[in-house]
């Protein structure tokens, strides 16, 4: 498991850190059928797909709950993984966002066991709040990250949160996991 945090430009370190693109599904138009979309974004994917696999590059997708983008598209890790399955590129994966599975499957180590060979990378946040993955909220962090050492997890660990005090000060948590 290794650790980053990116308070700026996430996204940005994500491609250099770990060679992959985040490609985000987009917010479904009031009245426009969810299967166009769901058609849409199956073919832009596997296109996606082919161009990265050609420079060695990884295409990672995320579920977003409603509580923060209310009509995203993809908003459920089984949905993610219907997707991956759909367009069946081994360069696709799951980003799992600990924050958005808490409040769409909740469940968290069933649910990331049970997908943990589609996940590449997985994001951390305090729930609710999106504050520090510390003390002060309602997952177990620590349980959590040896669970992901139990069952020998190999990828990034990002962390996507706002701070409750300065940024140095919001980082006084991974001090033991270092």
């Amino acid at each position: 498991m290794h650790f980053f945090s990116a308070h700026t430009h996430p996204f940005v370190l994500i491609f250099i850190l770990t060679n992959s693109i985040h490609v985000m599904a987009g917010v479904v138009s009031a009245g426009k059928e969810p299967t166009e979309y769901h058609r849409t974004f199956i073919h832009n994917l596997s296109t996606a797909c082919e161009v990265l696999e050609a420079k060695g590059l990884t295409a990672c997708i995320e579920a977003i709950s409603p509580v923060a983008v209310p009509d995203y598209f993809l908003n459920s890790i089984p949905q993610a993984l219907q997707v991956v399955q759909e367009v069946g590129r081994k360069n696709l994966c799951v980003q799992a966002d600990l924050f958005h599975m808490q409040n769409t499957t909740g469940n968290i180590l069933h649910t990331l066991e049970k997908y943990l060979p589609f996940i590449r990378h997985i994001q951390v946040s305090g729930v609710p709040g999106r504050h520090e993955p510390d003390e002060q909220n309602e997952l177990n962090f620590p349980f959590i990250f040896g669970e992901l050492d139990r069952w020998k997890y190999q990828h990034w660990v990002g962390c996507e949160y706002n701070p409750r005090g300065s940024t140095l000060q919001g980082l006084g948590w991974l001090q033991p996991f270092l």
